[in-house]
């Protein structure tokens, strides 16, 4: 009898190994935009190139149809957009800052009349889909995910100003979306944030201390959502095991 699960995990196992070559391809001594406002010592551990553990199968069946999702999107705002000659957009590009060390992919980009509007694809169980669009539960890291595109977008002059920011939420159990605008106010808090962390690992030559919200920010952050769990000795990290 064919095993069609094990198959299928290895296949996520084999694209979860080209998408970190290219990760590391890509940007391999910036940080990472997609953990913007998130633990601050794990960009210190991934733009000196340390190993990360292994990311198990049930985290990238996750994670594959997050990527599933967005790949639907991109085709839809291809055949949407392709033809319109009035409105420039771009769609999973490789954005840099040299000044601030950090890049990342852009979901989605819009520029008419030089003026930017970015958003960025999330798919998210029903419970927290539910609670973010109730204003119950804050993406105040997926804020300045966004929020970071936008000024890797300005400093590489995609556009003359950012005018607006948003996360597209789709809900895994129902299908429902919905749009959560982001305060343009993000982009200075994000700008802060990686200014902060550069100071904090003294351009990334010491590992930042433990501090409450800002190593790790949120304690869910420890353990199995962390690459690096294996070698951080936080004691809200130690305490998961």
């Amino acid at each position: 009898m064919i095993d069609l699960i094990k198959i299928y995990n290895k296949y996520l196992l084999k694209k979860d190994a080209e998408s970190q070559i290219k990760r590391n391809k890509d940007n391999p001594d910036m940080m990472d935009a997609s953990s913007g406002g998130l633990c601050m010592r794990k960009h210190y551990f991934k733009v000196n190139g340390y190993e990360k553990k292994p990311t198990d199968v049930d985290s990238l069946r996750i994670m594959r149809l997050g990527t599933i999702v967005g790949n639907e999107f991109e085709n839809v705002m291809n055949d949407a957009f392709a033809g319109d000659l009035s409105i420039e957009y771009y769609q999973e590009i490789l954005l840099k800052s040299e000044r601030l060390k950090v890049a990342g992919h852009l979901d989605f980009m819009i520029v008419k009349d030089k003026k930017g509007y970015i958003y960025d694809w999330k798919t998210a169980k029903a419970y927290k889909f539910r609670n973010v669009k109730k204003g119950k539960a804050d993406a105040l890291n997926y804020e300045i995910q966004v929020a970071t595109y936008g000024l890797m977008a300005l400093e590489q002059g995609l556009c003359d100003s950012i005018e607006y920011l948003a996360l597209v939420y789709y809900n895994k159990d129902t299908s429902e979306m919905f749009e959560h605008k982001i305060p343009l106010s993000s982009i200075r808090q994000a700008e802060a944030y990686w200014l902060e962390v550069a100071e904090r690992t003294e351009d990334f030559k010491r590992e930042p201390i433990e501090c409450i919200n800002k190593v790790p920010i949120y304690r869910w952050e420890c353990g199995k959502y962390c690459s690096w769990s294996h070698i951080c000795e936080a004691s809200t990290n130690i305490r998961k095991g």
